[in-house]
């Protein structure tokens, strides 16, 4: 507060993501948009960034893409790396403009030369899928170590899942445990998530369903909604815990609410099938449709 309060334009762009994402202090989209405008109004492009940012996610205001472009793109023109990766962003999703996969490549790239670790990873995640360039997990490894080397936990988790699959290297579960370790440290909830799936399924690990109720336990509390639909797993299925479909209900509505598909098929399950609720099969064709309009997570 006090270099905000001196009038630093970084100051008051970091003051601006506290708000907006709770951290120190309660979340307030309209003290973040006040205190990146502040920060813009200073030049600084990180607070530009965060601008754009709330319209694309209409936080605190309505959600308008082209206003977000248009403070994405101050944000770039200012040198901010944060406003390139989140140009990438916009039309690797076409967030307001056709999808277009080689601008996405174009704008990662800027932000992965000024250093972006987000901007390296979405990198090596249009080589993983194909987006726009030939699949290459070789290419997709090197994007993700370069990210992982700025210190960037979802560079890391990448790194944990093509070890874990074998994609661009022979399948390593120990390569892939350290590393969704090294994310985990780093606060990524699917980092917690893929370690408890390492244990639930014994790979690389023996099978330990208590290890694994717990990294699923601290997935959730991150917010990773996979991990709240593995909990209700093992609750329905009795892993490491008597069944209790009381409680999977519980978590697979947690899974619900912050969007997860894979949550919504659960419900249609337990809803078919009468599992800790009468039997319904309307609710169950509800929920399976909710599902099949759900995004991939």
């Amino acid at each position: 507060r006090r270099g905000a309060a001196a009038g630093d334009g970084l100051a008051m762009a970091a003051l601006g993501f506290l708000y907006q994402n709770g951290k120190g202090a309660p979340v307030n989209y309209g003290k973040a948009m006040e205190w990146f405008r502040k920060g813009a109004a200073m030049g600084n492009g990180l607070a530009m960034a965060g601008v754009g940012v709330l319209y694309e996610n209409g936080q605190g205001v309505p959600l308008n893409y082209a206003k977000s472009r248009k403070w994405l793109r101050k944000g770039a023109a200012a040198g901010d790396a944060t406003a390139m990766d989140g140009l990438g962003f916009v039309y690797q999703n076409g967030r307001g403009v056709p999808v277009n996969n080689a601008k996405a490549m174009e704008w990662f790239r800027k932000g992965a030369m000024a250093g972006d670790g987000f901007a390296m990873r979405d990198i090596g995640f249009l080589y993983q899928n194909g987006l726009g360039v030939p699949v290459n997990y070789v290419k997709s490894m090197k994007w993700f170590r370069k990210g992982a080397s700025t210190g960037n936990a979802s560079a890391m988790d990448w790194i944990g899942y093509l070890y874990q699959h074998g994609q661009g290297a022979a399948v390593n579960y120990a390569k892939a445990m350290d590393w969704y370790r090294k994310a985990a440290a780093a606060g990524s909830g699917f980092a917690m998530e893929n370690i408890g799936v390492l244990y639930q399924n014994g790979l690389g690990v023996p099978v330990n369903y208590k290890k694994s109720m717990k990294w699923f336990r601290k997935g959730a509390s991150a917010g990773n909604a996979s991990a709240m639909d593995w909990i209700g797993y093992l609750y329905q299925h009795g892993q490491g815990v008597a069944v209790n479909y009381a409680k999977a209900m519980d978590w697979y509505r947690k899974g619900v609410a912050v969007g997860s598909g894979a949550a919504m098929k659960f419900l249609a399950t337990m809803y078919a099938n009468g599992f800790g609720v009468a039997k319904n099969p309307q609710q169950a064709k509800k929920w399976r449709a909710a599902a099949d309009k759900a995004p991939l997570p």
